[in-house]
């Protein structure tokens, strides 16, 4: 796959769809893992990966960057709804339990809290296909239009 530069954006005039279908084609590295932003709406933002043999880690669980970067992208997914680029500014990501051979699947969930002109400040929270919730965090993410 070739590296392709994101065109210059205007997310003030863009659908939810618009942005998702934006980040979903120019997140390269989301992408390369198989990783997809499947519901946007006002505040929030749904990711969903097929976990394979090759994102499990040497004891057979979900790699932990697996799970952080279904976590950041739902999170960015959800700070964009706001009508801003935006990218990672920080991260407290707390992983609560592994998933297993039987974690076939992991959601990722964004919810803005606090949503400023600089600064955007969400909830993340990761789970597997069952519902079982293998981490929570709040990543905060930085606009870039302001």
């Amino acid at each position: 796959m070739r590296y392709r530069e994101p065109k210059e954006i205007d997310m003030q005039s863009m659908t939810l769809d618009e942005i998702r279908e934006y980040r979903n084609q120019y997140n390269h590295f989301a992408k390369l893992i198989g990783l997809t932003i499947t519901e946007m709406g006002e505040g929030y933002g749904i990711t969903r990966m097929t976990i394979t043999d090759q994102m499990r880690n040497p004891v057979g669980s979900v790699h932990g960057g697996a799970i952080a970067t279904a976590a950041d992208v739902a999170g960015g997914s959800a700070a964009s709804t706001l009508g801003h680029p935006i990218t990672t500014l920080d991260c407290s990501l707390h992983y609560l339990r592994p998933g297993l051979k039987d974690c076939t699947e992991i959601i990722g969930k964004g919810t803005v809290i606090k949503g400023g002109r600089r600064v955007i400040v969400t909830d993340v929270e990761v789970t597997s296909q069952d519902g079982t919730v293998l981490a929570r965090g709040i990543y905060t993410y930085a606009t870039l239009d302001s």
